[in-house]
């Protein structure tokens, strides 16, 4: 809160995203996916545009707020059943020479979470399936090694994740008020 400071000349403002500073990760079926290694939060202690050292990104909480909710009307598509082993194939697999290629990077292009704004950035993807009769959301995820070998998470580089959509929606409603009651609060305290 210390940090946060009204801006503007004879009107001060403060502005919604400085009211969200704040850490945060994705904790997938146990997998802390944004999750730092001890060894990259003592290297970005000394770092002043990272933050206070914590295990967790540091950037304004509204920001994975925003793109979630937008990632949200994309990934309740349903994925053509047809189609569901190439979008959950890595793109670099032998279905980009297949008829229905098109219609794959289609679908496998959708659903990407933003994190360009991270120093790192892994890539986290969600598609909706139902197969069976099991009404899923799927999360993949992929750390890049880091070209200068200071940022890295803990646990596994890669992985995929399927939950219930009922359940993934509960998560992203549960996100959306827990950062409107924080904003709340600290908007009280100021």
């Amino acid at each position: 809160m210390e940090r946060v400071t009204p801006r503007g000349g004879e009107h001060l403002v403060l502005r919604g995203f400085a009211l969200t500073d704040g850490w945060y990760c994705i904790d997938l079926d146990g997998h802390e996916v944004l999750r730092y290694s001890e060894r990259t939060v003592q290297a970005l202690r000394s770092d002043p545009e990272a933050g206070p050292p914590h295990p967790y990104v540091f950037y304004y909480v509204v920001r994975l707020r925003e793109d979630v909710i937008a990632l949200v009307s994309e990934t309740m598509e349903l994925v053509p059943e047809d189609l569901v082993d190439a979008v959950a194939a890595s793109p670099d697999r032998a279905w980009l020479d297949t008829p229905e290629a098109d219609a794959a990077s289609t679908w496998y292009n959708a659903g990407y979470l933003s994190t360009g704004y991270l120093r790192v950035a892994p890539s986290i993807r969600f598609w909706r399936t139902v197969v069976g009769g099991a009404d899923t959301v799927t999360v993949a995820w992929e750390h890049e090694p880091d070209p200068e070998g200071l940022i890295e998470f803990v646990g596994p580089s890669a992985g995929q994740v399927a939950m219930p959509t009922n359940e993934f929606l509960a998560a992203v409603t549960e996100l959306d008020r827990a950062l409107l009651a924080a904003m709340d609060q600290r908007i009280s305290e100021l």
